[in-house]
């Protein structure tokens, strides 16, 4: 999840526990199986962690909604968001090691449950500093097809992205189905393209 922090939302990985992930799932709100979370196999290939500190925020231009998905509190705001740590999201990266290491293509893949805000950026209100319009728990779901920056004599552009999804509760008690995603590549000629932003209720 590099460079995400510089290149996309003010808001994302912020801290990385690389502690291993048990297949039992225990928690209530745990979100289901996944290849992901499956024991270490000793491939060294593939290197699967939970991320402890995840969350990813994107805003929907056409209707003003941002979505930020998070699995631990983010700030000291008792009106939204998460009031405690939920269960690492499962990350799974897949590569071909080279040497040098950097130029190695890795895909990544993370899913697991988050606390999802959806606010209102056009009007404020107590949910910093915007008016809240539904939270609760849900899912996210982050890809990305390699996890370096892509060069010249790279044969794809690199593309990453998110999916959240869950039913969630608005201020008034209503449940509403939220389902949103965000997509970003970087071409061969190092060139950032924000492709999609969107954050749906209903």
């Amino acid at each position: 999840m590099r460079r995400i922090a510089s290149l996309l939302v003010p808001l994302l990985v912020v801290a990385c526990d690389r502690q291993p992930v048990a297949p039992a799932m225990t928690a209530e709100n745990r979100a289901a199986f996944s290849w992901m979370n499956n024991p270490d196999n000793g491939n060294p290939r593939i290197v699967r962690f939970g991320e402890s500190f995840f969350a990813a925020s994107w805003t929907d231009p056409d209707n003003g909604l941002r979505a930020t998905h998070t699995n631990f509190p983010i700030g000291v705001e008792p009106d939204c968001g998460p009031q405690e740590m939920l269960d690492p999201v499962d990350v799974q990266n897949v590569g071909l090691l080279l040497d040098p290491f950097f130029e190695s293509q890795i895909r990544a893949n993370a899913k697991g449950p988050v606390w999802i805000i959806v606010r209102d950026v056009t009007q404020a209100g107590d949910c910093y500093g915007n008016k809240l319009v539904a939270e609760g728990i849900g899912e996210v779901h982050y890809t990305d097809n390699d996890i370096f920056f892509v060069g010249p004599e790279a044969p794809n552009a690199n593309a990453w992205g998110f999916r959240g999804q869950g039913v969630l509760t608005t201020p008034e008690g209503d449940q509403v189905r939220y389902n949103g995603h965000s997509h970003f590549t970087v071409t061969n000629n190092f060139e950032f393209r924000a492709e999609n932003y969107q954050v749906n209720l209903q």
